[in-house]
C-alpha cells in the first residue's frame, strides 16, 4: 500500500503531521510505502525528507528553495505545478482548481497512485496560515472546487481538521487497514482491494 502524507500551510500542520507519523508507525507494515508531499512554504519546515512539492505559485519556489536550504533541508523533492516553468519538474495538466492542497491530492492519487492520502494542515477553512500568520482569505474561492471533488475523495482521503475532516473523516487505523473502497475508487478497472 502507498500512503501519501500531504502537508499544507494551516496552523497546527506539524501537530497533525506528528499524529500521522504515530498512526502510520502503529499501522503500516514493512511492505507499505510512505510518500511525503507538501505544498507551498510547508516544504521549508517539513521535518522529514520530502519527496514531492506542489504549488500554484511557481514564482515563489526559488525563495522557498533557498529558505529550505538555509534550514538545512537536504532532500530534493520533485516540484509540481500546473504550468510549464523552469522551476517545475512535473506539470499536472489536468487540474480541477481547489488550491495547492487539492493539487497535492490530485498528484498523490493520480500521478503517484497513492492508495490513501492523509491531509495535515489542509482544513480548507479560514484559520491562520502558519507561515504568514494571517487568516487564509481564499477559502471561499477554492472550497467549491473541493466540494465538486468530494465523491472521488471520500474513501481514499482523510483529514485531521476543518471542513476537510468534516467531509472526509479523520484518519484511523481501521481506515488504513480496511481498503475495500480502493476497488470502487473513481470507477477504476485496475484498482484492487488491498488488505
Amino acid at each position: 500500500m502507498i500512503v501519501a502524507t500531504v502537508c499544507g500551510g494551516a496552523e497546527g500542520v506539524w501537530d497533525e503531521y506528528e499524529r500521522t507519523e504515530e498512526l502510520l508507525d502503529a499501522t503500516l507494515g514493512p511492505d507499505d510505502e510512505i510518500v511525503r508531499v507538501a505544498c507551498n512554504d510547508a516544504a521549508i519546515e517539513h521535518p522529514d525528507p520530502l519527496h514531492h512539492w506542489c504549488t500554484l505559485h511557481h514564482e515563489k519556489l526559488a525563495k522557498w528553495a533557498q529558505a529550505r536550504a538555509d534550514a538545512g533541508r537536504t532532500s530534493e523533492p520533485t516540484t509540481w505545478g500546473v504550468v510549464v516553468r523552469k522551476s517545475i519538474d512535473e506539470v499536472q495538466r489536468v487540474w480541477r482548481g481547489g488550491s495547492s492542497g487539492l493539487l497535492c491530492v490530485d498528484v498523490a492519487l493520480h500521478r503517484l497512485e497513492a492508495d490513501a492520502v492523509i491531509l495535515c494542515g489542509v482544513p480548507m477553512d479560514d484559520r491562520r496560515n502558519r507561515f504568514s500568520g494571517k487568516q487564509w482569505g481564499q477559502v471561499t474561492r477554492y472550497w467549491p472546487d473541493w466540494q465538486k471533488a468530494m465523491n472521488e475523495l471520500r474513501g481514499p482521503v482523510r483529514s485531521w481538521s476543518g471542513r476537510t475532516r468534516n467531509e472526509l473523516g479523520e484518519p484511523t487505523a481501521e481506515w488504513l487497514t480496511d481498503r475495500t473502497y480502493v476497488a470502487e475508487r473513481a470507477g477504476s478497472d485496475t484498482a484492487s482491494v488491498v488488505r
